[in-house]
């Protein structure tokens, strides 16, 4: 009876005989779940050995949910090591290290033309943002950007609100050229009804001007669908002085079985044509920003990226390079 009562927990037939002898203390016999709100799923999702991609999964978000790290993951999965942003709706994933006569997962092939950003169905929906400069302490009025003009922004339509299907989206801004490499940046994230931010730190070796980016970490927990959010990036160039801007982000239903068999049925290269037609900015943005890193010397990515700035008023910053993003 007992042994049933252990098994039922979750607990190996090899610790329960060890707990009934005494051998170890009952705290090491059981097995740690990462945190989950559906312990059966959950289970469930550690026994398989591969899992196919739903829409709004991000590769950690999978690594996460399943109780292993991103590097654990793409181990796993070598073929996604170079970009682990690129996974696709109905692609499968491994997640343990695959037999020898396990085949490897399909995933599409490059179509011969891929369907370029030409139009985007921007929300209605406007948020005020902010592009501002602070200290803690010392001057307010000291300077860290080389060109004071030259404002620290997120790459976000005037309304400074986009949608995401993402559980882990990516956030990106323009970082102006700073005089001096930033002593840390932080991404700060709180829903909309709440006072108070989390906060990530992360450092950056780059102080030119371009494009940078940075993914929603497993530790702030995934964002919950219907739910909107306000995030900033602040930029320290001292202890005393940060630049900072604000921005929108909402996490739409993923379910969508259209846009999911949409996806399914398409190229991954396709994906920001589709994501922009169906008004998902920051899944738009970061599938390309993807491609492009995969494929630097594609015209027609770079192309995509323009029109895609151009149409946010972004213009002016359409040729700016793309710079190294935070990895976790």
């Amino acid at each position: 009876m007992m042994n049933k009562i252990f098994l039922a927990l979750g607990v190996s037939a090899f610790a329960v005989s060890l707990l009934l002898e005494s051998v170890v203390d009952p705290s090491f016999a059981f097995q740690t779940f990462p945190p989950t709100s559906n312990y059966s799923d959950n289970f469930i999702a550690q026994a398989a050995r591969t899992y196919k991609v739903k829409l709004g999964d991000t590769l950690l978000g999978i690594a996460y949910n399943n109780g292993l790290t991103l590097q654990q993951l793409l181990s796993f999965n070598p073929s996604l090591r170079n970009n682990p942003d690129l996974i696709g709706v109905g692609q499968v994933i491994n997640l343990s290290q695959p037999t020898s006569g396990t085949k490897p997962s399909k995933t599409a092939q490059k179509p011969p033309t891929r369907q370029s950003v030409q139009t985007f169905n921007l929300p209605t929906i406007r948020r005020t943002g902010s592009s501002r400069m602070g200290a803690r302490r010392g001057d307010p009025k000291q300077e860290c950007r080389s060109n004071p003009n030259d404002n620290l922004r997120v790459l976000l339509p005037v309304t400074n609100f986009g949608y995401t299907l993402q559980d882990h989206p990516t956030f990106f801004w323009y970082m102006p050229e700073l005089k001096t490499q930033a002593e840390r940046l932080e991404l700060k994230v709180r829903p909309v009804e709440a006072d108070s931010y989390q906060t990530y730190q992360f450092i950056s070796n780059n102080q030119n001007a371009g494009v940078m980016s940075v993914t929603l970490p497993p530790e702030m927990g995934a964002f919950e669908e219907g739910k909107e959010y306000q995030w900033e990036i602040r930029v320290y160039c001292s202890r005393q002085m940060f630049i900072a801007a604000t921005g929108n982000i909402q996490r739409l239903s993923t379910n969508n079985p259209q846009l999911a068999s949409q996806l399914e049925k398409a190229s991954v290269e396709d994906y920001p044509a589709i994501l922009a037609q169906a008004g998902v900015w920051y899944d738009a943005m970061a599938t390309l920003a993807a491609l492009r890193a995969e494929n630097p010397t594609d015209t027609s990515l770079r192309a995509d990226w323009s029109n895609l700035l151009k149409m946010i008023g972004f213009e002016n910053i359409a040729n700016a390079p793309i710079l190294a993003r935070e990895e976790k």
